[in-house]
């Protein structure tokens, strides 16, 4: 668990940001996983067997004063196979977010990195040899004129650094700004417009850059129960090659909360383009599926809808989840037009203070428009797990899953069961 502290910094040596009062929280971890599967490779036959382990550390952090807010969550590990099915590798994944300046301050920077795997081809088996490493930096500064007690006037810049380990003619550079006006109609609710441009660069292939446009009104308001933020838009790109592309913006986010239940909903629909993609929003120790960089480069029209439910009274032990994800994908010029739904469902037991049972199930459909050279697949996995965690904070989960992936092709039809233990010391 996380250790909350309460300090103030006493020595000559501390910068004066980190002399005052703060509230730091931070959860350390080490762990040892070993796994055995059946299929290594995810192969239809020539099924090879094979032992795998991972070492890793993670490390969990928050740390807020009257002038600085820093969030961090990164992890490290160290992946080796024991008969070279595929080549050992290290991976580092995580995001940290350092904002200087509070909401109240005439001018604040913030300061985002992250860095998350990415499928190298929306058609490839998801192994960790088919997987680049997307890192994103950015650096935002925003000055802010106060015109009445509830209307503020933001002049925002952004600058943005796209770097990939392995496909680097996907490095992108995004350079621009904003212009937004807030107005404040109680202490719950609020209307933003703004108005956004960007010019993106490309060092490898110039003749791909392209400019983004992007206005929006956008409404959010949070009451006791239901919170909501509803963006309505239009963006457009005019690329330095080519015909301009665009289309409407939407983003729709709501959240519901009644005693034991939440129920949230995702709506959104954007211009981004291949080395962006979703600017690394999906969670640690998930590979985005849907973002892969083999498609080449080019911009497309996104578009996600997903819908999450999650309970904890279903009894009085148990916590439960049901989700459901719809993904599409239209490109400006390249023909890789294809579509996604998820299904996912999840259950945990906490049979003592120590000790836990879980089951989890997902459904992945994924299908390409006709004209698109690549094959539709399904892909189905059902695992369980058991947990105890000790006194002295060392964690041990067994875990049992299965996966079978359908598909025309037999490069992406296989079956594969993995049994694994692992080891988590938390301090």
């Amino acid at each position: 668990m996380k250790r909350t502290l309460f300090f103030r910094c006493i020595t000559p040596l501390c910068l004066p940001a980190l002399a005052m009062p703060a509230i730091a929280a931070v959860e350390i971890d080490l762990g040892v996983t070993s796994r055995y599967s059946d299929n290594a490779r995810r192969t239809y036959s020539d099924k090879i067997s094979e032992r795998q382990d991972e070492y890793s550390a993670g490390i969990l952090a928050d740390y807020e004063n009257s002038l600085l807010d820093f969030e961090t969550d990164y992890r490290a590990s160290e992946n080796r196979f024991d008969k070279e099915t595929q080549p050992d590798r290290s991976l580092i994944e995580g995001n940290a977010e350092l904002l200087i300046g509070k909401a109240h301050h005439p001018v604040d920077l913030l300061l985002v990195h992250s860095r998350r795997s990415v499928l190298g081809a929306p058609d490839q088996v998801d192994l960790l040899q088919n997987e680049d490493e997307r890192q994103i930096f950015s650096a935002i500064p925003t000055a802010r004129l106060r015109l009445s007690p509830v209307d503020n006037v933001l002049l925002r810049g952004d600058y943005t650094q796209v770097d990939f380990r392995y496909t680097d003619i996907f490095n992108s550079e995004r350079t621009g700004g904003s212009l937004i006006w807030q107005h404040r109609f109680s202490s719950v609710s609020n209307l933003e417009v703004a108005a956004q441009h960007t010019e993106i660069s490309y060092d490898a292939l110039p003749d791909n850059d392209y400019e983004y446009q992007n206005a929006s009104v956008t409404f959010a308001t949070e009451l006791r129960y239901l919170s909501y933020r509803v963006s309505l838009g239009y963006n457009q790109s005019t690329p330095e090659v080519g015909e301009d592309f665009s289309a409407p913006s939407y983003r729709v986010e709501i959240d519901y909360r009644s005693g034991f239940n939440t129920l949230s909903l995702l709506a959104s629909q954007q211009i981004t383009d291949t080395s962006l993609g979703d600017g690394n929003q999906g969670m640690l120790d998930n590979v985005n599926l849907d973002d892969a960089t083999g498609v080449g480069l080019d911009q497309f029209e996104s578009r996600v809808v997903e819908l999450r439910w999650d309970n904890e009274s279903l009894c009085e032990r148990c916590n439960a989840y049901a989700s459901l994800l719809y993904e599409q994908e239209q490109y400006q010029t390249l023909i890789e037009d294809n579509d996604q739904n998820v299904a996912s469902i999840g259950f945990d037991y906490q049979l003592s203070r120590a000790s836990s049972v879980g089951l989890q199930a997902s459904r992945q459909e994924r299908k390409f428009d006709s004209d698109v050279d690549r094959n539709d697949f399904t892909v189905t996995s059902f695992g369980a797990n058991y947990r105890y965690t000790f006194i002295n904070d060392l964690s041990v989960q067994v875990f049992f899953i299965v996966d079978e992936s359908e598909s025309d092709a037999e490069t992406l039809t296989y079956d594969e069961r993995i049994s694994g233990i692992s080891l988590t010391y938390t301090f």
